[in-house]
């Protein structure tokens, strides 16, 4: 189900985003290497596209 994965790949972002802006102890756990999220983030962003001109 497309909404589903859309809503764990935005929640997968704002995590790394999270880790970078507070650096709180849970979410630096919780991303593992922040060099790895970051390359994460990119394509998570182009997954988030494709997946909304799907649902158009």
């Amino acid at each position: 189900d497309l909404e589903v994965l859309q809503k764990a790949l935005e929640c997968r972002k704002a995590d790394i985003l999270k880790s970078e802006e507070t650096g709180a102890e849970y979410f630096i756990k919780l991303i593992g290497n922040i060099q790895d999220a970051k390359k994460d983030n990119e394509l998570i962003e182009k997954a988030l596209i494709k997946i909304n001109q799907r649902s158009e």
